[in-house]
């Protein structure tokens, strides 16, 4: 768990705190344990690049879905504000 929490203060310090990307990075780490082959090299290289590689991932993910609107999106302000699912029904 140390190394995750190095991959993540070296390459993600702004999101140290935050359970997703930890959880992203223990991911990485159970894969890691999984395919690491012997003949490769030293087991924490190889996992230092699967941590990083999964945290990655989510953050290309987090990308993808960060302009999706929900039909539940308030549109107004004050009494005159609607859902956006009301403007299509």
């Amino acid at each position: 768990m140390n190394l995750v929490y190095a991959v993540i203060k070296k390459h993600f310090p702004t999101f140290i705190r935050d359970e997703d990307v930890i959880q992203c990075g223990r991911l990485g780490l159970c894969q890691a344990a999984t395919t690491y082959d012997e003949n490769k090299g030293e087991f924490s290289t190889y996992a230092y690049w699967c941590i990083r590689n999964e945290i990655n991932k989510e953050f290309r993910d987090r990308c993808k879905h960060k302009n999706d609107l929900s039909l539940d999106y308030e549109v107004g302000s004050g009494e005159d504000s609607t859902s956006f699912g009301d403007f299509i029904m």
